[in-house]
């Protein structure tokens, strides 16, 4: 359970939600007039392969140049015409030998650095070279003087003043120093690197942040993420604020042309600007999908202490190279990016042996879920959804009767149970079988799950008990910034714990050792150091379960399934549409249409397909969810 959206950090390798969601937000100064700076239009986009396979090459051997040694991995340019995660790649055009060769990323799935071409989307990817890897074997190790980070951005004579003198966050100066080397175009020493990354307009096709209103709006109505995202938006907004009133669209540009597109075309009217909203959050769109946190506090000729972005002690960092790898939720920790200040390099492994032209995958974090995948990368690993395809037409189609009321809690129909048993036995050992020490740990919950859904506390009330109340406050998990998870598991220990303080009776609290005069002292602004450390200490003795009741059991996991079944029902499709959706079948059911629903479009692109696939994870979390606590609602009856 989370304090608040804005304050734990995630222990992903890779930079991602939590991080964004940590950043703190500066209020912005009054602008004034600001003189506009000069920045050419945006070049046409046509043969974005061809261009892109060059751009790799220059890549290659600007790297080489810092003694970067690719290890026998080459880069290259990837034909996927269908899904990102999962999908055969029919050819590959090598980038280092102009040779081409095939491989299957069937088995794997990665898809986080794709461009798109007309009707075809194509896919940087690393190969493996004609000697293949063996399991363990470093795969990446790219040499400290290419990354970009806070400290590069500081020793910029122009980027460093500016945030001093504006007192920037990390966040909103590695903003401005990404946006101002892209600005630079060849006069900047990481040209090659940033000609790499994705046009503002690719990134609208391909990650959430980047789409519009309608569009979030559209496909992700009933979810929590069309929340999440939006409140990224507003950081973004923000830090534009913070950039502009900095000065930021006052900075000499040099007359170059830069290295892509500073604006996509619905934005020509801003194309003077260096800063807007648009174009910081692309910024945070490329940091949020391809920068690493590293721990560089012990390089032995730079060392930085780490910055205000990520985990305390690391460094957000692009990682020029290695962040054009390609994510596998197979992969281990040992193909999580990390820096060797023996060799100062950031390096990483690979988790399995790859074949001479095979795909080499990397992890962006351990136990990512979809949910963070598509908001931090705007895809998903669909392998997550393979036990799904045993199901034959006539069990989804009794399903589609009755929206699987029966698997999810709900009370209804209950004569398809016994169809239903047989066709599950190949989803639950998939979907529950994917090995015992994989724990899903996002929210410090130890049970293991590829589905997960954060909602608000506030969902679980109304909490209007002036004593559970100041517990909460006391404990710092305020009723109103406060968020939980759910699994298939069900809900996390903190949640239940959180559950038991809001609803515990005056005289359980009291067992425990919060009373009316603690709830006084802190309402009136008493002793907050001791008043906060007794509140911990009842929420220890809380958290056992032992100091409260039955009812309150039955109270607690009646509103957890309560609030899980109506976020259930607030989707526009159902579980099993999607599965339908997802695995390209037929409608099962004459009421039921694909051009019905909103769904419809989502083998146009990739994002509508991840945007379906992330929906539906949460939903077969609170099925689950909402399984489990039936469950243990019916336990409490049994004992009377």
């Amino acid at each position: 359970m989370e304090q608040s959206p804005l304050s734990s950090l995630a222990s992903s390798p890779r930079f991602g939600l939590r991080q964004l969601r940590a950043i703190p937000v500066r209020k912005s100064k009054q602008s004034s007039a600001l003189k506009a700076v000069s920045v050419p239009e945006q070049a046409d986009s046509s043969g974005v392969v061809e261009d892109s396979a060059a751009c790799l090459t220059k890549l290659a051997d600007w790297l080489a140049g810092l003694g970067h040694d690719p290890l026998g991995i080459r880069l290259e340019i990837a034909a996927d015409g269908s899904s990102r995660s999962g999908s055969p790649v029919t050819s590959v055009s090598a980038v280092t030998s102009g040779a081409t060769v095939k491989y299957d990323a069937s088995v794997e799935s990665g898809a986080n650095n794709a461009v798109k071409s007309g009707a075809t989307v194509h896919r940087i990817g690393a190969v493996a070279g004609s000697k293949g890897v063996k399991q363990g074997e470093v795969t990446v190790a790219v040499p400290h003087a290419a990354m970009m980070n806070v400290q590069t951005a500081m020793e910029c004579p122009v980027i460093g003043p500016v945030s001093r003198a504006s007192k920037l966050t990390g966040w909103q100066t590695l903003l401005l120093h990404l946006l101002w080397e892209r600005a630079k175009g060849e006069g900047s020493f990481w040209e090659a690197y940033v000609a790499v990354l994705p046009y503002e307009h690719e990134m609208a096709q391909s990650h959430p942040l980047m789409c519009s209103d309608d569009w979030l709006s559209y496909w992700l109505q009933g979810s929590p993420l069309l929340q999440t995202i939006q409140s990224r938006c507003d950081m973004c907004r923000s830090d534009a604020a913070a950039l502009v009133a900095a000065g930021a669209n006052n900075l000499p540009l040099p007359h170059t042309a830069p290295t892509q597109p500073l604006v996509s075309e619905q934005q020509q009217q801003q194309q003077h600007h260096l800063v807007s909203e648009q174009s910081v959050r692309w910024a945070a769109s490329v940091l949020l999908s391809r920068a690493f946190a590293l721990d560089l506090s012990l390089d032995p000729v730079k060392p930085f202490p780490g910055d205000d972005i990520s985990t305390p002690g690391l460094t957000l960092c692009l990682v020029p190279w290695a962040d054009c790898l390609n994510h596998s939720s197979a992969a281990t920790v040992v193909s999580c990016l990390a820096y060797d200040p023996d060799s100062r390099t950031a390096r990483l492994g690979a988790h399995r042996a790859y074949a001479p032209g095979s795909e080499v995958f990397d992890s962006y974090g351990p136990w990512l879920s979809p949910r963070q995948l598509f908001l931090d990368h705007g895809f998903v690993d669909e392998v997550v959804f393979e036990g799904l395809r045993p199901l034959n037409e006539d069990a989804l189609s009794a399903a589609m009767g009755h929206e699987l009321v029966d698997r999810m809690g709900f009370q209804g129909a209950k004569e398809e149970e016994e169809e239903w048993e047989e066709e599950e036995e190949g989803w639950e050992e998939e979907e529950h079988g994917r090995g015992e020490e994989d724990e899903y740990c996002w929210t410090g919950h130890t049970e293991h799950s590829d589905h997960v859904i954060e909602l608000p506390a506030s969902i679980l009330g109304p909490f209007d008990n002036t004593l559970n109340t100041s517990l909460l406050e006391a404990a710092g998990l305020p009723i109103d910034s406060s968020h939980f998870s759910l699994t298939p598991a069900g809900p996390d220990d903190s949640i239940v714990a959180w559950l038991r303080a809001a609803l515990a009776s005056a005289a359980e609290l009291a067992a425990a050792g919060w009373r009316h005069v603690d709830a006084s002292d802190w309402l009136s602004g008493g002793p907050s150091w001791r008043l906060e450390q007794r509140a911990a200490t009842v929420m220890g003795r809380i958290a056992g379960g032992g100091a409260t009741g039955k009812d309150t059991e039955r109270e607690l996991y009646s509103r957890l399934a309560s609030a899980a079944r109506s976020q259930l029902q607030g989707y526009q499709t159902t579980i099993v549409e999607d599965i339908a959706l997802l695995f390209q079948r037929p409608a099962l059911d004459p009421a039921y249409s694909l051009q019905s629903s909103p769904a419809r479009e989502a083998d146009q692109r990739p994002i509508e397909r991840a945007a379906v696939a992330a929906l539906l994870s949460e939903k077969l979390a609170l099925s689950g969810a909402i399984q489990l606590m039936a469950s243990e609602l019916q336990a409490l009856e049994t004992q009377g």
